[in-house]
């Protein structure tokens, strides 16, 4: 399922549900819907672009867990030596992750695919 059939269907799919619930106080059952579609769209930033956006990208990049690692760590502004050292790799894995996550990104740079990920909700400053 792509990310606009996800945006589109998820919150239809909740208020179906709740309809055939039991009779609540309507405001609980606003109250409960609200919640759950909130915290459904605060942890899936990227269901918000439905066409590109304007730094090229058509959706937020999945990012393997170590990828995501690298991406911190590189937040936190370690070298390569310093995340290999900590994430128990060699340096020349560390170089290929991050080589990976420019290419994700399109970007030119580390630091930039940092600022998209900030952007994007990938890394919590």
């Amino acid at each position: 399922m792509n990310c606009l059939s996800l945006t589109v269907l998820w919150p239809k799919v909740l208020w179906d549900t709740f309809k055939k619930m039991p009779p609540f106080p309507k405001l609980w059952k606003a109250s409960i819907l609200y919640t759950m579609v909130s915290n459904f769209y605060a942890h899936k930033p990227g269901l918000y672009w439905k066409k590109k956006s304007p730094d090229g990208l058509n959706q937020v990049p999945k990012l393997t867990r170590r990828e995501k690692e690298i991406l911190a760590e590189a937040a936190k502004g370690l070298t390569t030596n310093q995340m290999a050292e900590k994430l128990f790799i060699s340096p020349h894995t560390v170089e290929s992750h991050r080589k990976n996550l420019i290419e994700k990104f399109q970007t030119s740079n580390l630091s930039s695919a940092i600022k998209l990920a900030i952007e994007y909700g990938l890394i919590i400053e």
